[in-house]
């Protein structure tokens, strides 16, 4: 059974669906499929689910593999929000990151500035999950 932290970052994902955006296919991490290594660990989140924009050509970007951020984007969950700033802080390549207390969502570069502050906007307003 997942834990509450796996309920969080599915919750801001049926948020971001519910809202209209183009949310397509998820994955869910674990620790045995987390591409850094880093999920369950101190230094990870402890919930990972990785999305698809169905607006992004997967022809026009370089990793296409499943999960890849350049794809849509990434809900981490982490055990507290000082953790969380430190990873948005630290965040790998270019991407689009948004924090709302002790959760991230990473979008793909390849989004433009009004489509990732569309993402921001539910992100930010959404209930507390």
């Amino acid at each position: 059974m997942p834990n509450q932290a796996a309920y969080r970052a599915l919750a801001v994902l049926d948020d971001l669906r519910r809202a209209g955006l183009p949310v397509r296919d998820s994955v869910i991490y674990t620790e045995h499929t987390d591409p850094d290594g880093v999920l369950g660990t101190g230094a990870g989140p402890e919930e990972k689910v990785a999305f698809i924009d169905a607006r992004i050509n997967p022809g026009r970007v370089r990793d296409r593999s499943y999960g890849s951020i350049e794809l849509g984007g990434v809900v981490e969950v982490y055990a507290d929000p000082v953790r969380a700033a430190e990873r948005k802080d630290v965040a790998t390549g270019p991407c689009w990151v948004f924090m709302r207390d002790s959760v991230l969502l990473r979008l793909s570069p390849r989004l433009t500035e009004l489509q990732a502050s569309t993402y921001a906007a539910v992100f930010r307003h959404a209930l507390p999950v």
